[in-house]
């Protein structure tokens, strides 16, 4: 006990006769691709063009961070280099914003840009979680 004449002592404390669950662990489900599988490939490819296809202004920082993760997805073996390097320059190529007169840049700056871009990720493997 306290010596202290002032301290509150509940004589009637109000208990709880519930069930406290315990939070349930997050589950983290992993992408199971072979290495240099069709299935990876054909993921990469897809979100390759839907990020791509999706410029339309300000492309050249878009460009580089979108090579850079394809470098990062062929570094871990997801996709081929070679097989992305022919993705990204078709993919440029074939934008209508990264061809026109509006774009900040030509199509050479955007491909050196984005192959130079593409071997940094090659320095950084990309996992999926």
């Amino acid at each position: 006990m306290s010596s202290d004449a002032d301290i509150y002592i509940n004589d009637a404390p109000t208990t709880y006769n519930g069930i406290y669950m315990p939070t349930p662990k997050k589950v983290v489900r992993m992408l199971k691709f072979q290495k240099y599988s069709d299935a990876s490939t054909n993921w990469c490819i897809d979100k390759a063009q839907l990020w791509f296809n999706g410029i339309d202004t300000n492309g050249y920082p878009q460009v580089l961070k979108y090579a850079h993760t394809i470098g990062g997805w062929s570094a871990s073996g997801k996709i081929q280099e070679a097989v992305a390097k022919e993705t990204i320059q078709q993919l440029i190529n074939s934008n209508q914003y990264l061809n026109s007169k509006n774009s900040s840049g030509s199509i050479s700056t955007y491909i050196s840009g984005a192959m130079a871009s593409f071997e940094k990720g090659l320095d950084m493997p990309l996992e999926w979680n």
